[in-house]
């Protein structure tokens, strides 16, 4: 009789258990077959063919565990692929977005040389237009520059016979210097031969002498103040400086000026103000001139009255 229990424990130790139960069963229906058909010779023969069989199951296993192992191995490559993969994606999708990114900066760069292309149009119309400026302002400056020398020309022009005018009113101006003073020089030899008669008539002043030109002593050596009319009288007993000009016409200025001469001749001859008989005699003069000087004290004398 078949000892399958033993076979059982001989398979399980080369052999999974579920193998060998399962060759087991199949050995133990195999013998009740063969117990039916076959002699112990061919018995024996199965033997030797379920041992072989069991040698290679044996073969299987270990080549299916050697298997099992290499798809560990492979599992655990596949799986490091997979990561490698799933970091290969992560850094394509980085590459991408910094793809996206460029592409975008790249429009942004692209926009901005529009914009810097069309700025350089601009600014080379305006360089343009501002040449075209230069050159006006260049033929305004040139046209200008030509006026300026036409002016220059005229100028000289000008000024040369301005130069012939000062001449000739410089002549004009001697000549009535010339004649104002001749018709001056007339009036005060006029005067010394009327005044002091009309003096003696207007004022009751008797001139002791005569009248004459005088010059006294200026502050400097050899300076003189000149006095056209110049004289001394009596009045009751009182003795007073007569002092005049002759004008052909009368100013205010000259107003002042002679009456800043009384001043200085008063200080010289050492007398008060108030004893000098202050005579202008003039040619013409307007109404306010003439009252003008007579409300300072000057007694005006027409050339008529002479």
């Amino acid at each position: 009789m078949l000892n399958t229990l033993n076979i059982y424990e001989d398979l399980s130790r080369y052999i999974d258990k579920q193998a060998a139960r399962k060759i087991t069963d199949v050995l133990g229906k195999v013998y009740e077959e063969v117990t039916q058909t076959v002699t112990k010779k061919e018995f024996n023969e199965l033997k030797t063919i379920v041992k072989e069989l069991a040698q290679a199951q044996k073969g299987t296993e270990e080549r299916v565990e050697e298997l099992a192992q290499a798809q560990k191995g492979t599992e655990e490559r596949v799986e490091e692929l997979a990561q490698a993969q799933k970091r290969t994606e992560e850094r394509v999708e980085e590459l991408a977005q910094a793809q996206k990114r460029t592409e975008e900066r790249v429009e942004e760069l692209a926009q901005a040389q529009k914009r810097t292309e069309e700025r350089v149009e601009e600014l080379a119309q305006a360089q343009k237009r501002t040449e075209e400026r230069v050159e006006e302002l260049a033929q305004a400056q040139k046209r200008t520059e030509e006026r300026v020398e036409e002016l220059a020309q005229a100028q000289k022009k000008t000024e040369k016979s301005l130069n012939s005018l000062i001449k000739e009113h410089a002549r004009t101006r001697e000549r009535l210097e010339n004649m104002s003073d001749a018709v001056g020089y007339n009036l005060e030899n006029q005067s010394y031969k009327s005044l002091p008669e009309l003096l003696k008539r207007d004022f009751n002043i008797h001139i002791d002498g005569r009248l004459i030109r005088r010059y006294l002593p200026g502050k400097k050596k050899g300076q003189y103040i000149q006095c056209n009319i110049y004289g001394w009288g009596k009045k009751n007993g009182r003795r007073l400086l007569i002092l005049g000009e002759a004008k052909t016409s009368l100013s205010r200025r000259e107003i002042s000026r002679f009456q800043k001469l009384v001043s200085k001749v008063a200080v010289l001859e050492n007398i008060p103000t108030e004893d000098v008989i202050q005579v202008i005699v003039v040619h013409d003069v307007v109404p306010d001139i003439e009252q003008y000087a007579r409300d300072r004290g000057i007694k005006l004398y027409w050339s008529y009255e002479l």
